[in-house]
């Protein structure tokens, strides 16, 4: 794992919107080596939208401060 905290609005036990500005997912991470994490997605698109097969872009973007 990377050593770092959960940066809010996210958490280990909710779901938080993305938005399209930056968010922070880690915050306090080590630094360098091969640092790992896992993200979980929960898409709730309501009624509507017809049925059938939708897709979304995310960019993850790993910086050092």
């Amino acid at each position: 794992g990377t050593g770092g905290s959960i940066a809010n609005p996210f958490s280990n036990s909710a779901y938080a919107t993305l938005s399209s500005s930056d968010q922070d997912l880690i915050t306090t991470a080590d630094r360098g080596g091969n640092q790992t994490f896992s993200v979980k997605y929960k898409a709730t698109p309501g009624f509507a939208y017809p049925a059938g097969t939708y897709s979304v872009d995310v960019v993850y973007t790993a910086t050092q401060e």
